[in-house]
């Protein structure tokens, strides 16, 4: 028992030394650019309408080709009235409806999911740059946590507004996931993405 016990702390051991942080691999490439990722998610990146409610739209505002509200306005989430009368600008107000609160956080607003690395599909080998060695990634990431508004809104038939184009790949990235790019830069710690570089 006791030589068996040693064999497979010997096996641990020797694994957890092969496992480098700095070492060019799928793995670690992996863990940098979810950190990325997590790291956006945090800071409400992938939220739209973020409030706070009661707001008020320019009439013209909305009929922008990129109008979440409108969206949002369709799945119950938002209420909307107006436009205002009288000689002035013309606006729509919009608030929250009781499913909408359910969605909405506060400083972040209706967030469509978090991102998730699927699969490292290549990369370059590291090479110097600017006195720093890097290594361009190219993957394939997909959302998680998506809540069932943003499928609502993708099974839609919705035209001339480019929110609706963004919803409808977030929720088809769940069988189609989205191909991407990045830079990561190599740190005494091991691999980080060249956007998170001065960040803690």
């Amino acid at each position: 028992m006791m030589q068996r016990f040693v064999l497979i702390t010997s096996l641990s051991i020797l694994i957890n030394a092969c496992t480098n942080p700095q070492d060019a691999s799928e793995e670690n490439f992996t863990q940098a650019i979810q950190a990325y990722g997590d790291h956006l998610t945090e800071q409400g990146t992938y939220c739209i309408e973020k409030g706070p409610y009661p707001k008020t739209k320019s009439i013209y505002l909305n009929l922008l080709d990129v109008n979440y509200s409108a969206l949002l306005e369709k799945v119950g989430l938002l209420n909307k009235s107006g436009p205002s009368k009288g000689k002035g600008p013309k606006s729509i107000n919009y608030d929250l409806t009781e499913k909408g609160k359910k969605y909405f956080l506060e400083g972040k607003g209706f967030c469509l999911g978090k991102p998730k690395v699927v699969r490292i599909k290549n990369f370059t080998a590291p090479q110097s740059m600017r006195g720093q060695t890097v290594s361009k990634v190219f993957y394939e990431y997909q959302y998680t946590d998506i809540p069932e508004w943003v499928y609502e809104i993708s099974e839609m038939t919705v035209s001339n507004n480019k929110a609706y184009t963004e919803i409808r790949d977030i929720a088809a990235s769940v069988s189609e996931p989205i191909n991407h790019e990045a830079l990561l830069v190599l740190m005494n710690d091991g691999w980080r993405h060249q956007k998170l570089l001065g960040k803690k």
